[in-house]
């Protein structure tokens, strides 16, 4: 789809989302004119400042003007969408009902020759209409407030342990320490860098994967802002691959600028890496939709398993979960993962179901474990409910 139409149909969309909501909310509340007006006023404003975020950023200005324009039109659409979530749900409630009298209607006619009358009085179902939309506005105010206080507190150290078979003994309690989607950009900055940094580092493990999506941005413009990563620390090195918000940033300077930090790069490729007797295949691919932007950087995971070693583990970073299924068959142990942000919050949790094959924790697909970290930041509205970030200390041991 070329990128215009694609724009064209996201903007579509969102203002479906806008109108639908002042449609089901402003119109049947029956306030005053000059209310009314000011409620509309104040849902386009938010929807237009929402474009214009996207607007500054696709034109690379990024500066103290354009973040205060991404937390109000981000905010402002977390909101919209929960109460968009709510409205919806209200409707299809109200319509299930209306339909189901509709059918009882219609059945007794044929049992009863008396015509059921009621009398709707209007002053009480505007004043229903009214409570159920303060109680949905209350309901996703509340929602959006723990939502930002969530995103603002520090991510959840996860700790889990994926068995291997045949493991060696060399292999038998090596530690990994993922992050995975930090999402630097307008409203996630350097404070938040330092505090995952210094949370990784207090982990001491062998071994720190990043598993894309560290940007929403230029490297000339948050270079300063991920500058501590560079401080990241672990005995067998630190590995980055790209996601796909890197190749809405500029892929290949962010490639370049993760080098700078002292990552390992992995782009359809490998790493051998001694440890004791046995070696450790440390391999990555490029993000999924990679060969959408570069033809080099199709993803590859059949690529990235060929070695003139033979290792003991092969370990795969793929950044969407999607990858597993050319990962089980190209001899990967485990994979980790990220990108679905564990659904960031509810109820949109379930929308990233009919993209991914899994959203969250560990899983097993055939002989490969995958584990799919939740996000260590988080993406577009400054929100999580129901879904913590997290950084993952994974443990590798024997069966």
């Amino acid at each position: 789809m070329p990128p215009i139409i694609f724009i064209v149909l996201v903007v579509f969309i969102m203002s479906c989302i806008y109108g639908y909501v002042g449609w089901r909310m402003i119109v049947p509340a029956n306030l005053p004119v000059s209310t009314s007006w000011l409620l509309w006023i104040i849902i386009i404003s938010l929807f237009l400042i929402l474009v214009l975020e996207f607007i500054l950023r696709g034109n690379k200005i990024e500066n103290t003007f354009s973040e205060i324009i991404a937390w109000i039109g981000y905010t402002g659409f977390g909101l919209i969408t929960l109460l968009f979530a709510f409205v919806l749900i209200k409707d299809l409630i109200w319509l299930a009902g209306l339909v189901s009298h509709k059918i009882y209607l219609f059945a007794n006619s044929f049992f009863s020759k008396q015509e059921s009358t009621a009398v709707i009085d209007s002053s009480k179902r505007e004043f229903l209409i009214n409570s159920l939309n303060l109680g949905i506005l209350a309901a996703s105010a509340g929602l959006t407030g723990w939502g930002i206080f969530n995103v603002m507190s520090k991510p959840k150290i996860e700790r889990i342990t994926i068995p291997i078979e045949n493991l060696p003994d060399d292999l038998n309690g090596l530690t990994i320490a993922q992050f995975s989607d930090m999402h630097v950009g307008p409203t996630i900055q350097k404070s938040f860098v330092e505090t995952v940094v210094k949370m990784v580092n207090e982990l001491n493990a062998d071994i720190i994967a990043f598993t894309g999506d560290l940007v929403d941005g230029s490297v000339q413009g948050l270079r300063e802002h991920v500058e501590p990563l560079k401080k990241l620390k672990s005995k067998y090195g630190k590995y980055f691959i790209t996601g796909n918000h890197e190749y809405y940033s500029g892929a290949i300077e962010w490639v370049e600028e993760a080098e700078r930090l002292e990552f390992t790069t992995l782009l359809n490729e490998n790493k051998s890496i001694q440890i004791g007797n046995s070696k450790l295949m440390m391999a990555g691919v490029t993000d999924w939709s990679g060969g959408q932007f570069y033809k080099s950087h199709k993803s590859d995971p059949y690529k990235a398993a060929e070695a003139a070693y033979k290792p003991d583990l092969k370990i795969l970073l793929a950044h969407q979960p999607k990858n597993i299924n050319d990962a089980s068959k190209a001899g990967f142990q485990i994979q980790l993962s990220g990108h679905t942000h564990g659904g960031q919050y509810f109820p949109y949790t379930f929308m990233v179901q009919l993209d991914q094959p899994y959203i969250k924790g560990l899983h097993k697909h055939n002989d490969t474990w995958l584990y799919v970290n939740k996000g260590t930041g988080y993406w577009g509205p400054p929100l999580r409910i129901g879904v913590p970030s997290e950084i993952t200390l994974i443990t590798i041991s024997k069966a």
